[in-house]
């Protein structure tokens, strides 16, 4: 019964890779975009330096209206911001950890009284190695 619950968590897990990797796809070159348009805005530090580029005709209105929107947006923001593309990664990334986690669980459950006391022994002296290191 074990294996089976091993073996159906590992399968969903291989098989939400691919999903996983196009979400890590547009996650990425969203962020890229992000990057590319704060860095355009970093030209225009305040609402008057864009009044001032429109002044002088170096931009448009609609670039004006763009920068005095994106600015006062910027200000709101954090600097992770929540889109569908990165919520829905984030989501199918806890689901994976979900499984995995799962499956270390049954994994550990499978495994006899001596094995689990011979990996707790084992963690523990690495532990006390640890300790003595740190000192």
């Amino acid at each position: 019964m074990k294996n089976l619950e091993i073996a159906w968590r590992e399968e969903l897990i291989k098989r939400l890779q691919a999903p996983l990797n196009t979400l890590n796809r547009k996650y990425e070159a969203e962020q890229l975009q992000r990057n590319n348009r704060l860095k355009e805005l970093e030209t225009y530090s305040s609402v008057e330096d864009a009044q001032e580029a429109y002044g002088y005709g170096n931009i448009t209105l609609e670039e004006y209206d763009f920068i005095c929107g994106s600015l006062k947006e910027h200000e709101k923001e954090h600097e992770n911001i929540v889109t569908p593309i990165s919520a829905a990664r984030e989501e199918l990334l806890s689901i994976i950890s979900k499984y995995e986690k799962d499956i270390r669980y049954f994994k550990w459950e499978a495994l006899s009284d001596e094995e689990k006391e011979a990996i707790e022994q084992k963690n523990a002296d690495y532990k006390q190695k640890l300790k003595y290191k740190l000192r």
